[in-house]
């Protein structure tokens, strides 16, 4: 996997670009997976007026300036990570492990919502395109809409029946891809009613509570309420009227967890939520962090691992990162990143 224009440079000087932002791009890049990694822009360069919508001066702040003499002060931070892991080839036979994966059909801005979610949470993900691929992994978070391929409702309850975990949310489909009525939630024995409820407020655990975007009922303001949920096996948030909104369904050795409401990742609640929900499938996160960052990886052939820990703020973060259930003390400069064996 590449990137083969990682930005280093900026068409303008507000914001110049800040060498330790630098430095803590580049490593994020290869320590979720990147092995090819070709700067854009390296260099700054001069080119016929017409070549381009710029002028002849092709000034993007890049590390070396246009002379090739001038090294601006994220040339040294790039030069400092090179070295970093040129110096160590563990990394290059290392991979990320994975809480949960997403699983994805179309270009929904439900997932892109979901994977800021998970990484506010600390959830590490992968991807799985479930058109071309099917699911091989634990557990699967899957955003539904109208309109579903039949693929993969096909693939979904074959998952679930497989003994797989299931995290359904979004749109209940009406249709597959062939315009006949979808059976997703009818072959996972899911039925769903409209509530009772007019509001989109939920709650779950003992005392905490959120408001939903659901797609049930009329409009409450800019939301909607979420579906009712019948015969579950395990509630995990109920509206103003007490019936079910978000459950558990146990379906042989699989598992579904399903809420009809669209995950956002702007509102400090959903990511209480979303670990409830984790949590109740038996999917808690390997590492454990409010503020900081971090996730693990796994040699590929010797299986040893190594924590990385991330201090994506502009100011000193000094928290505990868990792993498992070994606590570890960390403090971080701002933009500071680091490396621990575990």
């Amino acid at each position: 996997p590449g990137a083969l224009e990682y930005e280093s440079g900026m068409f303008t000087d507000i914001h110049a670009i800040n060498p330790y932002e630098q430095e803590l791009w580049m490593a994020t890049g290869v320590l979720n997976g990147l092995r090819i990694i070709s700067l854009f822009q390296s260099v700054d360069g001069i080119h016929q007026s017409w070549e381009a919508d710029v002028s002849r001066m092709y000034n993007y702040h890049a590390p070396i300036s246009v002379d090739g003499k001038t090294l601006r002060p994220h040339y040294y931070k790039i030069q400092k990570t090179i070295r970093y892991f040129d110096g160590d080839p563990w990394f290059l036979d290392a991979e990320k492990e994975y809480d949960l994966f997403i699983g994805t059909y179309t270009k929904s801005r439900l997932d892109a919502s979901t994977a800021h979610l998970f990484f506010r949470g600390n959830i590490t993900f992968g991807v799985i395109d479930l058109i071309r691929n099917t699911p091989k992994c634990a557990f699967l978070w899957v955003n539904m809409d109208k309109i579903m391929p039949q693929i993969v409702i096909d693939k979904l309850v074959e998952y679930v029946t497989s003994g797989g975990h299931l995290i359904l949310t979004g749109d209940p489909p009406i249709y597959n891809d062939r315009g006949e009525r979808a059976n997703l939630l009818d072959r996972l024995g899911i039925h769903i009613t409209d509530p009772s409820s007019p509001f989109s407020l939920v709650q779950f655990e003992e005392d905490q509570y959120v408001r939903l975007t659901g797609f049930a009922g009329n409009f409450f303001g800019r939301k909607k309420s979420l579906y009712a949920l019948q015969e579950y096996n395990t509630r995990l948030a109920m509206n103003e009227c007490g019936e079910t909104v978000i459950g558990v369904y146990h379906r042989g050795t699989g598992d579904i967890v399903i809420g009809t409401f669209i995950p956002e990742y702007l509102v400090e609640e959903h990511k209480a939520l979303l670990l409830s929900m984790l949590r109740a499938m038996g999917a808690e996160p390997q590492v454990k962090t409010d503020r900081l960052r971090a996730f693990i990886l796994r040699h590929r052939h010797n299986g040893s691992h190594r924590l990385c820990i991330l201090n994506y703020w502009h100011q000193p973060i000094k928290g505990t990162v868990w792993v498992g259930e070994i606590p570890i003390g960390m403090e971080l400069d701002p933009l500071e990143w680091a490396i621990r064996s575990i």
